[in-house]
């Protein structure tokens, strides 16, 4: 009888391990990502990396850090999204910036554009041409969900215009970074 009750209690103990190492490993799916393809997001493989993407003629660089989560479905399919976009996004940004530079507020466009005048060949507006996508950091768990950086040349300068996006891609922000 007591080996019984052993036996029993010992079964339900690895029925509960394999419950909770079955609900881990559903928490670890797999997703194929834009750039990145199958890879896995969990608190336990949060921070994925390529380099030498090309978008809009541009080699760059993403990240994805989970910061020590694992992402929901919808963050999942935000990042698929802001992936899939990245071309569209970029051009987007591009507009901005000229947009910005051209307002009539002050900006941190034109304080980037004033920042980097020395160093470039270009100065004013013609400077804004050069402004290259660098790197993409997509942060799940972050008020940004997503921060896109841009320079004249990483060989010029270290000042970065970073631009902050929401989870539908939108421009949140502008700061300038080294």
């Amino acid at each position: 009888m007591v080996g019984e009750k052993m036996c029993n209690k010992t079964f339900a103990y690895y029925k509960l391990i394999l419950y909770f190492w079955s609900q881990k490993r559903t928490l670890m799916a797999k997703y194929e990502l834009p750039y990145f393809g199958k890879i896995t997001l969990s608190e336990d493989d949060d921070y994925h990396e390529i380099e030498d993407v090309v978008i809009n003629d541009c080699q760059v660089s993403i990240n994805i850090d989970c910061m020590g989560e694992t992402p929901t479905k919808a963050e999942v399919a935000d990042i698929q999204k802001v992936l899939a976009f990245l071309p569209e996004i970029d051009k987007q940004v591009h507009k901005t910036i000229v947009e910005e530079y051209h307002s009539n507020t002050s900006s941190h466009v034109k304080d980037y554009v004033d920042l980097v005048e020395d160093v470039a060949e270009e100065q004013g507006e013609a400077l804004l041409s050069l402004i290259k996508l660098t790197n993409v950091c997509i942060l799940t768990d972050a008020t940004v969900f997503a921060v896109l950086d841009y320079t004249i040349g990483e060989d010029l300068t270290d000042e970065i215009l970073a631009v902050g996006l929401d989870r539908e891609g939108k421009i949140t922000s502008f700061s300038i970074e080294s």
